[in-house]
């Protein structure tokens, strides 16, 4: 049974305090119609929003989410 590979890219724009980006596990493989999950945390932002996009091998990413810490919603 073939795997599919998923990666999500963490995005950080016009940062002015990132205290630590974590994600784990950094890459994870899955089959196809089952779920994944991992877990992403921010440390600390100021100024700035964070966006998560997910990425298959062979195809472009794809916007997930996006952080903005100047109200702290996700969007």
């Amino acid at each position: 049974m073939l795997g599919t590979l998923c990666t999500l890219i963490t995005v950080l724009s016009c940062v002015s305090g990132v205290t630590v980006v974590t994600q784990k596990p950094p890459v994870l493989t899955v089959s196809k119609g089952d779920t994944a999950t991992m877990d992403c945390n921010l440390g600390t932002v100021t100024g700035s929003s964070a966006r998560w996009y997910k990425q298959v091998p062979g195809s472009a990413p794809q916007y997930v989410l996006r952080f903005l810490c100047s109200d702290q919603r996700i969007a």
